[in-house]
């Protein structure tokens, strides 16, 4: 297999500088780095149990969180051996 040089060079500056601009939106500019770091979301997730009223206690759970400053994020049923047992709901916050 022949390779010329001026493909290869252009082939790896490419590569470089794709890895470039992935560090700067990592890690920012330099005047960014003066500001303080804004904090991680914060992750919320809650279990509701398919026993009782589940269907009301997720709609106080999300007027709930939903005042609080929480998000819906995802929702995700828990059943065991084809029975449905409960969900996890998860929020964020951006702080």
């Amino acid at each position: 297999m022949k390779i010329s040089v001026p493909i290869l060079t252009t082939a790896i500056v490419s590569s470089l500088a794709g890895g470039l601009v992935t560090a700067s939106l990592l890690l920012g500019n330099a005047a960014a780095a003066d500001k303080e770091p804004a904090a991680p979301p914060a992750i919320l997730t809650i279990y509701i149990s398919e026993h009782g009223s589940s269907v009301k206690e997720m709609n106080q759970a999300h007027s709930k969180y939903f005042a609080e400053g929480y998000r819906f994020a995802a929702m995700t049923a828990h059943n065991e051996n084809g029975d449905h047992k409960g969900v996890w709901i998860t929020y964020v916050r951006s702080q």
